[in-house]
């Protein structure tokens, strides 16, 4: 059987706990800790859970680009994720940028995410913390989207 397949079937068959426990074990075991983000995303993604965050914390890399963004958006994530993965080190910043990013243009584009950011603040305390957040960039292709963030925020709330 694919192990890509186990791993949905797991998720909508087993506790979420036992059943995280179970995909987390497999993925460390198989790949000696060099899990790529979309091979996370293949076995991690349909249990849309944030312990799924806290695993990734310790597991992911560049490129975020090719899953690692795409999985924190379908884990749920919380504005705690947010502040807290934006004071980590540089992955996790742009892990949330292009978070960010893709969440705002999936929902413009067509409502795509019915998640709701638990624990959002007011919409100038989360402005804020984006303006401060895009003055600690200094690549464009970072800063740009923070900027596209900042100009749809009504979609937040």
């Amino acid at each position: 059987m694919d192990t890509r397949l186990r791993s949905y079937l797991t998720s909508m068959c087993i506790s979420k706990d036992k059943g995280l426990s179970l995909v987390f074990n497999f993925l460390e075991q198989e790949s000696n800790k060099k899990i790529t983000g979309y091979e996370a995303l293949s076995h991690l993604g349909d249990f849309h859970s944030r312990d799924v965050i806290s695993w990734m914390e310790n597991h992911v890399k560049f490129p975020v680009t090719e899953g690692w963004d795409d999985l924190f958006v379908r884990s749920n994530f919380s504005w705690d994720d947010l502040e807290r993965w934006t004071t980590l080190e540089e992955k996790h910043e742009v892990t949330v940028i292009h978070a960010l990013e893709m969440y705002v243009h999936e929902k413009v584009a067509n409502n795509k995410f019915p998640h709701v950011i638990s624990d959002l603040p007011t919409k100038s305390e989360f402005i804020d913390f984006l303006v401060q957040f895009r003055a600690k960039q200094v690549i464009k292709k970072r800063i740009i989207p923070i900027e596209n963030v900042i100009q749809n925020i009504k979609i937040f709330y």
